[in-house]
């Protein structure tokens, strides 16, 4: 499981009492919401796959500076977190509220050790298809999977304001390669990705 995903996986754990008195849970979701769409700020696909239907046109975020934009987001959301949790009386809310605060520690410490040691390796070809098929998913409505079409021209850089995706990460890799005491990727996972791309490359064309 990606970083991402599983804060994704924690946060969403932050809403684990359903069944709890509603106004207790709505304020709760109110202090979930706002991490959320930080995630899907920059990686919408995986809002997406999660059913936030507010990121369906949007595209993961490579342009310049990525890294350090989603770490001040994470890190001014982490702070934020603190002073409603200093706050907070309600002990079920506060419990959260907790799990919100560790979900972003845990991240943002994600981060920077991935940051200070790893070569990030993204498959794009794995990227595209996986954000086109959480969109034409048969569970989801018809006028939801037609965005998909908006989605793949905004990976190909087809409309205005948006530049390839595959440029963008290029780019990205690019500036990592200086750093010569960086792990790259396992030889075996990159070879699986070149394998797998003929697979997404099919799928992409049935959009």
């Amino acid at each position: 499981m990606s970083r991402f995903k599983l804060g994704l996986a924690l946060v969403i754990a932050s809403g684990s009492a359903f069944a709890a008195p509603p106004a207790w849970v709505a304020r709760s979701d109110a202090y979930t919401q706002p991490v959320l769409k930080d995630t899907g700020k920059y990686h919408p696909e995986d809002s997406t796959s999660l059913g936030d239907e507010s990121f369906d046109t949007m595209v993961a975020d490579y342009k310049p500076r990525d890294y350090e934009r989603e770490l001040a987001d994470t890190e001014k959301r982490l702070l934020e977190l603190r002073r409603q949790r200093a706050s907070e009386k309600d002990p079920k809310v506060a419990q959260d509220l907790d799990i919100l605060i560790d979900s972003r520690e845990k991240q943002i410490a994600s981060m920077k050790l991935e940051r200070q040691y790893l070569l990030d390796y993204t498959n794009v070809g794995e990227l595209v298809y996986g954000g086109l098929r959480a969109l034409l998913d048969p569970r989801n409505k018809p006028d939801r999977q037609k965005l998909a079409l908006v989605r793949l021209k905004r990976y190909a850089g087809k409309e205005s304001g948006y530049t390839p995706i595959a440029t963008l990460v290029r780019a990205r890799t690019e500036e990592r390669l200086a750093n010569k005491s960086l792990i790259g990727p396992y030889v075996g996972e990159v070879e699986d990705g070149l394998n797998n791309n003929a697979t997404y490359q099919s799928g992409r064309a049935h959009v």
